[in-house]
């Protein structure tokens, strides 16, 4: 049950401390940890440093500045560059972290053993929620949708998606083709993490709801799941921002006429899953009233 971990960082000092000792922490160790700096101008570099010395098995490798925060592509190009240079070989499982949240000590344990009892897992991962005024609030995921911020993968689904891909909406398309293999996906709900950064807030909250909102056009979300969920978000924290984000990014890529990132079996694959789930909800809500 080897697994290893690679976490693109950029600018991370106020957090990473945390990052780092939850990982230390954990009762079930990684065989290797890269830390790929992505051009950090504060001191995320030291910190990591200062620990890399106490433990052999995190290594920093830092990337040339490419001058800004590149959100998606930019992540997934210094996650890639950590992949090559991975010493150990006989992994059997691999993990995109964040450095930017606390985990509990049992996080990667109780994942781990999640993937034993379930053969046809291929991605999976905990529930995020962000600490907020001093209380925690989840920040809502569909069951098959693990928290992108501290997701595992099994090694043969990770080659049958082809890794990564250096785009906006990494983080759907990974789950897309790893069911179109045959794959499950899982958010455990009492797989606890802390997210020390609301969601997609790195450069604003509106910037990440509009980003949002083009990362669902580009990734081919269906238009009538799109309204919905939308509605959804009108009566959930932060109401409008959400809601009104989402959509204005949608609608921009459309008129920017941007190229989709996903193939068009894809996109009707994902389509098709959104229709039924809508459909599931409506039954539900129906149900309810009768």
């Amino acid at each position: 049950m080897k697994y290893i971990i690679i976490s693109p960082v950029r600018n991370e000092e106020k957090y990473i401390e945390k990052t780092i000792q939850s990982v230390i922490n954990q009762t079930v160790k990684p065989m290797e940890w890269i830390i790929v700096n992505d051009g950090s101008a504060d001191n995320t570099i030291s910190i990591v440093k200062n620990y890399a010395n106490e433990h052999s098995w995190i290594r920093l490798v830092n990337r040339k500045d490419r001058g800004f925060t590149q959100v998606g592509k930019g992540v997934i190009e210094a996650f890639n560059e950590g992949f090559k240079i991975v010493n150990c070989k006989d992994w059997n499982y691999i993990v995109k972290l964040d450095c930017d949240l606390s985990l509990e000590n049992d996080f990667f344990g109780k994942l781990l053993y999640g993937f034993k009892e379930n053969k046809k897992l291929g991605i999976a991962g905990g529930t995020s929620y962000v600490l907020e005024k001093g209380k925690l609030y989840e920040e809502k995921m569909p069951e098959f949708h693990p928290c992108a911020a501290a997701r595992m993968y099994k090694k043969k689904c990770f080659a049958d998606i082809n890794g990564l891909i250096e785009t906006l909406g990494w983080d759907t398309i990974d789950l897309l083709r790893a069911q179109m293999h045959g794959w499950q996906t899982k958010r455990f709900n009492d797989f606890k993490i802390i997210h020390h950064r609301r969601m997609a807030s790195r450069k604003g909250l509106w910037e990440g709801k509009t980003r949002a909102g083009r990362n669902f056009y580009i990734t081919g979300y269906n238009p009538l799941f799109l309204i919905a969920r939308s509605i959804y978000h009108l009566f959930k924290k932060p109401y409008f921002i959400e809601t009104f984000g989402v959509i204005y990014g949608y609608l921009r890529a459309i008129w920017k006429q941007e190229p989709l990132v996903v193939s068009q079996n894809e996109k009707k694959y994902l389509q098709h899953q959104q229709l039924n789930r809508l459909q599931e909800k409506l039954k539900l809500i129906k149900k309810n009233f009768k």
